[in-house]
């Protein structure tokens, strides 16, 4: 059983717990990576029982799934909030937002691709990484299409799934020591306007390929 599929908790009280063990993961990860993690010490640390926590979320990776989930549950909320722009500039800025925030929570997002490869296309942690950014992607190329950028034959069901996609195999190529975490976000950034540029109408291209062009040279792979 998946943590999507777990009890929800009511009570204001099951609320501060979910909110302290999902801080106490997170913190966990960032201090000792996701091999060092156990279940044990999450609960001593966030103060419940090793019992409380299986019941609840069924183990190990299932918790890495909550704290991914409210890791990028804040991120989405925060696009919204400081949406100052829409169409291609709004996809741009919330891969920035991303990008800031894996920076600074590296553990969380080295966690989140180890355990995705164990996981049937079913299960929580893909429906997690999926469903947090694609709706945004889907609705601001729709905007950017109304607005003229996009050209009336992309399919932009299609090319949201893509920028999904690419978002989580930057974090992918860091892991692998192929880019440094510092680059992640100009590599992020990159690949998105790559991808833009080749959907973009010829009014809305020149102004892409202008940004891509201030992103210099690619990042020098990690020796």
């Amino acid at each position: 059983m998946t943590a999507a599929t777990k009890r929800q908790y009511e009570s204001p009280r099951m609320l501060q717990r979910k909110s302290r063990v999902v801080a106490t993961v997170k913190s966990m990860l960032e201090e000792m990576g996701y091999e060092g993690m156990t279940v044990r010490e999450v609960a001593r640390r966030a103060g419940v029982s090793v019992g409380t926590l299986y019941t609840n979320y069924g183990g190990k990776d299932a918790l890495v799934v909550a704290a991914v989930d409210d890791l990028l549950s804040s991120l989405s909320g925060t696009a919204a909030e400081e949406a100052v722009s829409e169409g291609f500039d709004a996809v741009l800025a919330f891969g920035e937002i991303i990008g800031g925030r894996i920076e600074a929570a590296p553990g969380c997002a080295d966690a989140m691709t180890r355990i995705l490869f164990q996981f049937a296309s079913d299960d929580a942690l893909v429906e997690v990484l999926f469903a947090r950014s694609y709706p945004f992607f889907k609705s601001q190329l729709a905007v950017a299409r109304t607005n003229g950028d996009v050209r009336p034959e992309v399919d932009v069901d299609v090319v949201a799934r893509h920028l999904v996609g690419q978002s989580w195999g930057v974090v992918l190529l860091w892991m692998m020591g192929l880019i440094a975490l510092e680059d992640s976000g100009r590599e992020r950034q990159r690949s998105e306007l790559m991808t833009l540029v080749g959907i973009a109408t010829d009014s809305a291209r020149k102004r892409l390929e202008e940004k891509l062009a201030a992103l210099g040279q690619r990042a020098a792979p990690i020796r």
